[in-house]
């Protein structure tokens, strides 16, 4: 047990930072090297507005934008009912049955019953991102 001890205290004196360049300064105080570091990694994973914004206008300049103001409006509409009945019946009614063990012929079928509970529940994912 003590020469597990004597290895873990040579490990930490070895990976200790005794000293530190800070802008080309270099420093063995231990409290401006601790205070350096946290305020650079705090630097890092903060995120400063106008630097995220520099750097996203960088990319919108290299990456062409394939979706327009029009476009990106339709894709974040919530479909109305007329939407959700157009897709279920469109769907492929010879297909394998869903994980909830209906096939796609019963929704059709039974539009009558479950229509409203479909779009609903279509609908209210859409909104709130969670399925009930």
């Amino acid at each position: 047990m003590l020469s597990r001890l004597g290895i873990g205290r040579r490990r930490q004196y070895r990976n200790a930072l005794s000293s530190l360049s800070i802008n080309k300064v270099l420093t063995d105080d231990r409290l401006i090297i601790k205070d350096h570091i946290i305020e650079f990694y705090s630097n890092l994973f903060s995120s400063d507005p106008s630097r995220v914004y520099t750097e996203l206008s960088v990319v919108k300049d290299v990456i062409p934008s394939l979706v327009n103001d029009v476009n990106n409006a339709f894709q974040i509409s919530i479909p109305s009912m007329d939407n959700i009945y157009d897709a279920v019946f469109d769907m492929d009614v010879a297909s394998a049955p869903r994980p909830d063990s209906f096939s796609r012929r019963f929704y059709q079928c039974c539009w009558e019953v479950v229509g409203s509970y479909m779009v609903f529940a279509v609908q209210d994912f859409l909104c709130t991102g969670i399925v009930f």
